[in-house]
């Protein structure tokens, strides 16, 4: 079969079933997966922000008390592709038209990538210092989906199934996942000694909505001729909240979502319990060297509301078209199209299941340059519905006073290396704002980019006046973080000045 065949028939099977139960299925999924489709790097070491304290536990803000803006405290988006870019896949012509570059899902044949969209929303956040501990809250609504999927499938659908004849051909291990859900994140955060400081948070979720593929394999098997195929699929899909009916053929009858002309109902559904937990440590290894690490989202989400479990496993064999342009050939399609509907038979069950938060590992340190300047060095792990994800950052890290602070930092995630980031807080004694991307690069030139991040908010910070407590002329602990050392520093240069005056 060659490939222009392959395409027109491909396209012609899908085509048809748009207009079929099954595909109301698939757009459930994509109703989750778009309409409500990583904590950023370079903010970890921007501890002179409340917010560094959501990517690591431990972190104590130079104030006695903040709060976050409502709703514009922290919002989060990132879009990350491990895989392509656009300009990796489209490419302009001489004459000036658009054509799909199939040869890049030939350069890692066999392998498992990922897209993945973030949306976090801070609806409530605040903190305070009281003596060595710090307390904080934060309430917030997020929104993860992605898609993960072998290679493999891109080069069937653009490239045809010509070059895998005798070939067992491996298209499994694949998924969707989507979850919106509500955290209630309560932390705490003390300082042990000198040298180290703990910090931990309990965090209350509440699942809104849900898709889950918790299995999907599929072979196809081309024999010779090319246009014999056999073909074999076992999926399990999660989904909630749904309301699923199947036919006694194991066709789809109907697909509904409870209260869906009551979005209130949706977003204040807590019905689908989960718990998580998060910790965190600083250890200041020495006056120039700071180490810190932090385990995030160790939990589960139960889904009880309204769930279902589809179940699909059958095979294929398709004896394929033997005269293409016979008028017998729409007979030869409308067969491809009915073998193709006996593959897509549910069966379904309405059991609760659970989900697993994607946990994140965070390890780095710094090394002070100067009293006003750190070089940091992170690497970031995350283990994501089974496949492992890790990437580097480098950053510098500046700060005056209690006003500005500023970092510049270089990763390398998303099998790329042009990840160009830049973190800026800005404040007045009360009033903060931020600005943080992993990729600024990203967001001006989005069509090359593989990764896109921003976060941004507005925070009311009370308590700032000085890191120095003035009846003891020295630092205040760790709960001034990255003030502590250049304060100190500059105190006993001014007790040193003194001295040589009453010297002289």
């Amino acid at each position: 079969m060659n490939l222009s065949t392959f395409k027109k028939y491909f396209f012609s099977a899908i085509s048809y079933l748009l207009n079929k139960r099954i595909i109301l299925f698939i757009n459930v999924i994509s109703h989750y997966s778009i309409s409500n489709a990583q904590e950023s790097s370079t903010l970890f070491f921007m501890h002179t922000l409340p917010q560094s304290n959501l990517t690591n536990p431990a972190v104590q803000i130079p104030c006695n008390v903040f709060v976050g803006m409502p709703l514009l405290s922290s919002i989060h988006f990132n879009y990350a592709n491990s895989y392509f870019s656009y300009n990796d896949v489209i490419v302009p012509t001489a004459n000036d038209s658009l054509n799909i570059n199939a040869g890049q899902f030939n350069t890692k044949p066999g392998t498992r990538q990922d897209i993945s969209i973030e949306l976090h929303i801070s609806l409530l956040n605040f903190g305070f210092l009281y003596k060595q501990y710090y307390f904080n809250f934060n309430l917030s609504d997020k929104i993860d989906a992605g898609v993960v999927y072998p290679t493999n499938w891109g080069r069937l659908i653009l490239g045809g199934n010509s070059a895998f004849v005798g070939q067992n051909l491996n298209l499994g291990n694949a998924g969707v996942y989507a979850t919106y859900y509500r955290e209630w994140a309560f932390g705490i955060s003390k300082i042990i000694n000198e040298s180290l400081t703990l910090g931990a948070k309990v965090k209350l979720l509440f699942g809104k909505g849900n898709v889950t593929t918790s299995r999907f394999d599929l072979n196809l098997y081309t024999a010779n001729p090319v246009y014999y195929l056999a073909a074999s699929s076992d999926a399990t899909i999660n989904a909630s909240p749904l309301i699923l009916n199947l036919a006694p053929n194991g066709s789809i009858n109907s697909i509904d979502i409870p209260n869906r002309n009551d979005p209130l109902a949706l977003i204040l559904n807590n019905k689908n319990k989960g718990l998580a937990f998060d910790f965190g440590t600083i250890y200041k290894y020495s006056d120039k060297i700071t180490l810190s690490g932090s385990i995030l989202d160790l939990g589960f989400i139960r889904w009880k509301y309204f769930p279902v479990e589809v179940n699909n496993r059958n095979t294929l064999n398709y004896r394929g078209v033997t005269n293409y342009l016979s008028i017998r050939s729409y007979e030869s399609v409308k067969q491809m199209i009915d073998s193709l509907q006996t593959v897509f038979t549910f069966r379904s069950s309405n059991a609760p299941y659970t989900t697993f938060l994607s946990p994140k590992l965070y390890v780095g340190g710094t090394y002070e340059l100067f009293n006003f300047l750190n070089a940091g060095l992170l690497s970031r792990s995350i283990l994501y519905h089974g496949k492992f994800q890790s990437s580097i950052t480098a950053s510098l890290n500046s700060w005056y006073k209690k006003y500005l602070a500023l970092s510049i930092s270089w990763s390398y995630m998303n099998n790329t290396i042009n990840n160009i980031g830049g973190g800026l807080s800005m404040r007045t004694p009360n009033f903060g704002f931020y600005m943080i991307s992993d990729n600024v690069y990203g967001a001006l030139k989005y069509k090359s980019a593989r990764l896109i991040n921003v976060r941004f908010g507005f925070n009311f910070l009370f308590g700032c006046a000085s890191c120095i407590r003035k009846e003891e002329k020295s630092a205040i602990g760790k709960g001034c973080a990255i003030y502590r050392d250049s304060e100190s520093k500059k105190q006993r240069f001014i007790l040193w000045k003194k001295k040589m005056k009453k010297n002289d």
